[in-house]
């Protein structure tokens, strides 16, 4: 089960990565998907959260088992979250982008 977490929160990082960094190109689709997500994420998600919220609220602790679930999820998502922004923002160029300009005043570097 908790390989299981490990991969859902590789996937849900990869996919939030990829909804915050959205190519101009990509831009009106992907307010669909966040409003999509937004719903899912007001409705379902928070509702399977009420039992084992109810859980610490009464005992005062979270179980270990829910804790370790928990970590592996956070760390995955942020981990898988944070490569999938920094590439897209950072170091991938959409195609049609031209690169850069070179500068036409700079000294020719000489290899010997």
């Amino acid at each position: 089960m908790n390989f299981l977490w490990l991969i859902f929160g590789g996937a849900f990082g990869w996919f939030i990565g990829i909804l915050l960094s959205p190519y101009a190109d990509e831009k009106p689709q992907f307010k669909a998907w966040g409003t999509a997500l937004s719903t899912f994420l007001s409705g379902y998600v928070v509702s399977k959260f009420g039992d084992p919220l109810a859980n610490f609220i009464t005992t005062g602790k979270p179980s270990e088992l829910m804790m370790g679930r928990a970590l592996v999820f956070g760390n995955t998502f942020l981990l898988c979250m944070l490569i999938v922004l920094v590439t897209r923002l950072y170091w991938s160029k959409p195609a049609g982008n031209p690169p850069p300009a070179k500068n036409q005043n700079a000294a020719p570097v000489s290899v010997r």
